[in-house]
C-alpha cells in the first residue's frame, strides 16, 4: 500500500503524467518547471547537516542510525522554467510504500513554522534505526511534484545502517547523584568503548534560547541544560519534539561548562510518555541565606530562581574586564545585591539572537539603572562558575567558583 503525506519530498523520476490545465499552461511550458523542482538541492537533505540527498538507484544516499539521521524535505518550491521566465510554485508531495518501507520509516511530519502562525514549509522524515535487520537496510521515497494538473515523480533510495550506540538510562536526578570523590558521579565515565558517556533522560521541555544554542527540560525539581553547541539548532524546526510543555527523552553525551553539568552532542529528542517524571518545580524565591548555603554538586545548577534586589553595577565582560554599558550582542554579568548576598547575574548573548530580545530589554533596563539605588526583579537559572572548564573535586564539600543567574526571556527583569 502506497502511503502519502501532504506535500513532503524525496525521489528519482518515474515519468510525466499530463492532463490538461486550465491556467492554459502546456505540456511543453510545465515540464521545465517541474523537472526545476525535482533537480533543486533545497528540496531534499539531512536534518542538521544539510548534505544534499541525491535522486539515485544505488545506496549513494547514507543514514547513520549513530547520528539519528533524520531528512528534511520541502512542500513546495519557487523555481523558473526556462532562463528568464517568471517563477512558479511547484507542490511536493512525498510518498512511501508502506508495506515495502514501513517498518522502518518512524514517521513523517510537518516541522513546525519558524513563527507562530507562519507558513509551514517543509516536514520530516525519521527512521526507527532499531527495526534493521542486518547489517543495514535499504529504503526508497517517492516526490510527486505538480504544477496544475502536470506531474512529474521521483524518488531516492537510501541505505540505512543500524546505530552501534547504548546509552544508560538516568533520570535527571540521578545524573546529580555525587560519587565518592564528592562530584556528579557521571564524571569521567564512559561506554561504547569510546571516551564519551552517552545517556538518556527524561523530562518536560521549559524554554529553548531563541537562536537554538541550548534548551532546558526538568523532572520535578531538578532541570539540566542541552546544549547544541556548533551542531543542529535546539529548536523545533529541527526537533519537532521540542515544544514547550511536551514531556521528552533526550539522547546524548553528557559534559560540562565551567562547572555546570549538560547534555550535547544530541543524538535524538522525542516525545514519551511517563508517569513518573514530574512537573517543572516553579521558581525558587532566591532569599540571601539560601543562596549562602549552596555548592557546585548539590543538585541545584539549572534551577529556576527569582529574586528582588539592589542593582549594584559592575558590569563586565565575558573576560571580567569592566564595561561601561550593557551589552546585548556579547556576553556581560552585573551585580544585584539581595540582603547579605550579592548575585551575579551572567548574561548569555544567545538570548539576543535568533529574533529573541532579552538583550534588548536588559540593555533598557540597564541603561537606567543607578548602581545602589534602582531595584531590579529577576528571573532566569543558576549556572555554576568556576572559573575554569574543569570539575574540581571539593575539598571538605567546597569547591571555587559561586552560582550565578542565567536571563532565558524579555521578561526575566524588570
Amino acid at each position: 500500500m502506497k502511503t502519502k503525506l501532504l506535500s513532503l519530498g524525496l525521489a528519482l523520476a518515474m515519468g510525466v503524467v499530463l492532463v490538461a490545465c486550465d491556467g492554459g499552461m502546456d505540456e511543453a511550458a510545465a515540464t521545465p518547471y517541474l523537472n526545476n523542482a525535482l533537480s533543486s538541492a533545497a528540496i531534499c537533505f539531512l536534518n542538521g547537516s544539510g548534505t544534499t540527498l541525491v535522486q539515485t538507484a544505488d545506496g549513494t544516499n547514507n543514514l547513520n542510525g549513530a547520528n539519528n539521521d533524520e531528512v528534511k524535505v520541502a512542500k513546495s518550491i519557487a523555481v523558473r522554467g526556462e532562463s528568464g521566465s517568471e517563477r512558479q510554485t511547484v507542490t511536493l508531495t512525498w510518498s512511501y510504500d508502506e508495506e515495502a518501507y514501513g517498518t522502518l520509516i518512524a514517521g513523517i511530519q510537518d516541522v513546525p513554522a519558524t513563527e507562530e502562525g507562519g507558513e509551514i514549509t517543509h516536514q520530516l522524515i525519521t527512521f526507527d534505526y532499531d527495526a534493521i535487520e542486518g547489517e543495514s537496510a535499504t529504503v526508497v521515497f517517492d516526490v510527486e511534484a505538480s504544477l496544475g494538473e502536470f506531474k512529474k515523480a521521483a524518488s531516492y533510495t537510501c541505505i540505512m545502517t543500524p546505530s552501534s550506540l547504548e546509552y544508560d538510562a538516568y533520570t535527571i536526578a540521578e545524573l546529580y547523584e555525587t560519587g565518592s570523590d564528592g562530584r556528579y558521579a557521571f564524571i569521567g565515565k564512559s561506554n561504547n568503548d569510546s571516551s564519551y558517556y552517552y545517556v538518556s533522560t527524561r523530562g518536560y521541555v521549559v524554554g529553548y534560547l531563541p537562536d537554538g544554542n541550548t534548551a532546558l527540560i526538568a523532572d520535578g525539581d531538578h532541570y539540566i541544560t542541552v546544549y547544541a553547541g556548533s551542531g543542529t539548532a535546539l529548536l523545533p524546526t529541527n526537533y519537532p519534539a521540542l515544544v514547550v510543555g511536551n514531556l521528552v527523552e533526550v539522547f546524548a553525551e553528557t559534559a560540562g561548562y565551567y562547572g555546570s553539568p549538560q547534555l550535547s552532542y544530541v543524538q535524538k529528542i522525542q516525545v514519551v510518555e511517563d508517569a513518573t517524571v514530574a512537573q517543572p518545580a516553579d521558581y525558587i524565591t532566591l532569599t540571601d541565606t539560601w543562596f549562602a548555603g549552596l555548592t557546585q554538586y548539590d543538585g541545584n545548577c539549572h534551577r529556576r530562581v527569582t529574586f528582588t534586589g539592589t542593582y549594584m553595577g559592575n558590569l563586565r565582560d565575558q573576560n571580567g574586564n569592566t564595561i561601561s554599558e550593557f551589552t546585548p550582542g556579547a556576553r556581560c554579568t552585573f551585580d544585584v545585591k539581595v540582603g547579605n548576598a550579592t548575585v551575579t547575574v551572567a548574561y548569555n548573548y544567545h538570548c539576543n539572537k535568533g529574533g529573541g530580545t532579552i538583550g534588548d530589554q536588559y540593555k533598557r533596563v540597564i541603561g537606567a539603572a543607578t548602581a545602589g539605588s534602582t531595584t531590579l526583579t529577576i528571573k532566569g537559572t543558576l549556572a555554576w562558575a568556576s572559573g575554569e572548564n574543569t570539575w574540581e573535586v571539593p575539598e571538605n564539600g567546597v569547591t571555587s567558583g559561586e552560582y550565578q543567574v542565567m536571563p532565558w526571556n524579555s521578561d526575566d527583569i524588570a
